[in-house]
Parts: C-alpha cells; structure tokens; sequence
C-alpha cells in the first residue's frame, strides 16, 4: 500500500471512530432507556457527520419542548427535530461557523441563541428561530449586548461581563445592568466553559475556576475544587442527561460514570458576590494621600494649560483625518446623511446576498466594525439606526458627520 493511500485509509478510519458530545434536557415523563440509547447514537451521528464535513464543533444539545425534541449543533445554524426516530433537519439556509459557544435557551416554547465566536471575532447579538420560515431572524437589540456567560433566570437571560450584570428581557427587547462584584473575568476563558441549565441553577464547567449561579437570588459561586468530578469527561467525549436538578454522566457506549444532585455539589462553591475585606488607613495616611494628590493635581493643571495652545491646531487636524476602514471612507463621502437600508446595503456591498438572515448579519456586523473605527478618532458612532417617520414598519440609518 503506498503512502497516499495509506493515508487516506487512516483519514478514513479517524473519520469513522470519531464523536461528539451531547446535553440533553429531558423533562417528564422521563424518556425509556431504548429511545434513550437511540436518541443519543442519532445524535452522535449527526455532530460527527458535521465535523466531518470541516465544522469543528465541540458540543450539541438536546431540548424538550413539550412533546417534542430539537437537536442544536454548536457552530452551525442547524435546527434538527426528532421525527419518526430520526432527526431533520429544518433550517434551510447555509449560514454556519458564526455562533461557536453561543448560548441557545428557550423562551415560552420558542428557541433562541445568544452569541458566540467566529470568523476571528465574538459577539453579542440574540437571534431566534422562526419555524414556519425555517430560519433565523436577528432579534433587535440596541445597543449589541457584550459576549459573556449567560444564565436563563425567570424567563430573563442574564450575562456576566468582567464588570457588569445585564438582564436582557427578550419579549421587550431591552436590558438592564448594574455593576458586578469584584471578581475579574477578564482572565476566564468563555470558549472553555461549558453550560449547563438546571432548575435552580447554572453551571460553568470546564477549566478550573469552575461557577455555579443559584437561580433563586442570582448569585455567583466559584469553586476551585473538581464538583462534579466525572461532568468534564462526559462533556469532553460522551453524553450528559439533565432532569431538574439532576445530572448524569455517561459514556459514548451510555455506561453511567456518575449521577449528581447540584444541592449535593453545592458545598464546594463560596460567594464571589461580595467587595474583598477593607484593611482600613490610618489618619496620616488618608493626609498624605491628599497632600500628593494635591501636588499632582497641580503639576497636571499648569502642563495641560501651556500645552492646550499648542494642541489646537493638531487636534482640529487630527479630527478631519481618515477612518481606518475603506466602507467608513465611502459612508463619509456620500451625499446625503439619511440613507435607506437598500442604499447602506448597496456601499456595504451585500446587495446581491439573497438571504435575508445573511444578509442582517453582515450588515450588523459591518455597522458594528465601521462604529467602533469611527470611535477610535472620534468618540461617537458613525452610523444610527432610526425608526423611519413616514413607515414605522422600516428604518433609515444616519451618518453622524457632525464628528
């Protein structure tokens, strides 16, 4: 046998021996270990055949929506339902690679997906599917959430930044935030986390530190223990089974590694929702903090004063230079600071995309990379999206030259 075929032999057989990971959410009445058994090979068929195809997706979920079930495969925009014992798929459009670790949740019996990574860039968009369509439409949110850890609690999806905890409400399409507690997440690694949703809790399992979120009060909990010891290795290569609060851990062939209760688990988490213990200062030390910040305070007056005059003519120069980015140049130069969607889809260049749903998402996108360019010299946006006064059904998008 010659190298190149030898090759293609053991491409092959990699190809044949590889699986994927599967969370299923099953509900009551609890599913017969038979349809069980076969519901998870469907499944592991179905993700090996998309990472075959190329897409390098790491994990899928099952989801029980009344009496029926739909598979979602992480990195692709696929909708499976189980149907007659086999999975169909009924997304019909060929968008994919976009929503890598994005967070799917369902709302009132409607699927939605929160986030993600791809194309070397992360984001915050909420997106929801429309089965009598068969596809995805953008739920407008403005502005675009951040991309973070995110929790369903009471109907709302919650999400955790290194600075702040924003509670989306989906059905008003507005959010709130109020400022975290001290814990930095600038260091935690999103796409090395997985989540689970339970009754009253959320868990992020992966690379220690690992988090818990009790539901009932909204609190984080870290712990860098191993809960749920044998969870990653179901999560890693194999099938996890969630029932309230219960999880079971099994392996590609369905043997059982374990079964946890997260009440039970909960012991091995503390509260990270609380300002670190103060040491307090003594009275010269609060005098000499006033004293220096005093004198610094007055070294930075009397330099930017003289250096005020000989800023001015930089600064007017600066401000009138080029955004870096070619579509921005072409937004600027442009005749007229209304612009209809069609024209803004025409300087975009997406004009000739015929799906809708690919067609929003580039042009969110687009807007989102222009804006944060325009930021970058000018502190503002560059583009606005406006309802449009004459068909509130329509919006016109304007371009901020006032910069």
């Amino acid at each position: 046998m010659n190298k190149p075929i030898c090759a293609l032999f053991f491409i092959f057989l990699a190809l044949q021996t590889s699986i994927g990971q599967i969370i299923f959410y099953d509900s009551d009445p609890k599913i017969e270990t038979e349809e069980f058994i076969h519901l998870g090979k469907e499944s592991f068929s179905i993700v090996d055949s998309i990472r075959h195809f190329g897409i390098n997706t790491r994990k899928a979920e099952i989801y029980t929506i009344g009496q029926d079930r739909y598979l979602l495969v992480d990195g692709t925009f696929d909708v499976f339902k189980w149907t007659n014992g086999k999975w169909n798929n009924l997304y019909k459009g060929i968008f994919f690679g976009y929503n890598f670790w994005s967070k799917k949740f369902i709302i009132d019996g409607k699927i939605y997906s929160y986030g993600g990574y791809g194309y070397w860039n992360s984001h915050g968009q909420v997106i929801q599917f429309l089965p009598n369509r068969d596809e995805w439409e953008l739920v407008e949110i403005y502005p675009e959430l951040p991309f973070g850890l995110a929790s369903m609690q009471n109907k709302q999806l919650v999400i955790y930044t290194p600075d702040s905890t924003i509670q989306v409400n989906i059905k008003d399409k507005s959010f709130k935030s109020k400022a975290l507690f001290t814990h930095d997440f600038k260091d935690i690694d999103i796409t090395r986390k997985f989540t689970l949703e339970l009754k009253n809790f959320t868990i992020f399992h992966g690379m220690v530190p690992n988090f818990l979120i009790d539901k009932k009060d909204g609190i984080l909990y870290e712990s860098k223990l191993s809960p749920f010891q044998y969870l990653e290795t179901s999560l890693e290569k194999g099938l996890v089974q969630v029932r309230a609060d219960s999880i079971y851990c099994y392996t590609p062939e369905f043997k059982v590694l374990a079964a946890y209760n997260a009440s039970n688990e909960f012991q091995f988490y503390k509260s990270v929702d609380s300002k670190p213990e103060s040491h307090g200062l003594s009275k010269s030390d609060y005098f000499t903090i006033i004293i220096g910040s005093g004198l610094f305070l007055g070294f930075v007056f009397i330099y930017l004063r003289k250096k005020v005059k000989t800023d001015q003519f930089s600064t007017e120069i600066e401000r009138n230079k080029d955004i870096d980015h070619p579509i921005g140049l072409k937004l600027l130069s442009f005749d007229h600071d209304d612009l209809s969607q069609d024209e803004l889809d025409e300087i975009f260049e997406i004009n000739h995309i015929l799906s809708p749903e690919s067609k929003r998402f580039r042009r969110s996108q687009l807007i989102k990379e222009i804006n944060q360019a325009y930021k970058m010299q000018f502190d503002s946006d560059l583009i606005s999206r406006l309802q449009d006064p004459t068909d509130k059904r329509k919006y016109i998008y304007k371009i901020d030259r006032k910069a």
